[in-house]
């Protein structure tokens, strides 16, 4: 597992929370809100790629405050390798 396969989960995550989303508006550098998801939304992609990635518990608090996708899938990488 590296970061970038981590980005594949949550932009297929996000796909299947917004199924309307177009490809190419999912990047490293989106933002999760718009692209349609909220903090209810965002919550769930996020427990959605933590159980794929088998991390467990994770601070919820502290992944909503990334900036982007890219630094979101950044950190969940790094909770694999604490």
């Amino acid at each position: 597992m590296n970061p970038e396969k981590i980005f594949t989960l949550i932009a297929n995550g996000i796909k299947e929370i917004v199924p309307d989303i177009i490809n190419n508006e999912v990047n490293r550098n989106s933002m999760l809100p718009p692209l349609g998801l909220g903090q209810v939304e965002s919550v769930q992609l996020i427990d959605m790629i933590a159980e794929k990635i088998d991390i467990g518990q994770v601070c919820m608090e502290e992944l909503l405050l990334t900036n982007n996708l890219g630094e979101l899938a950044d950190t969940l990488f790094s909770k694999i390798i604490q």
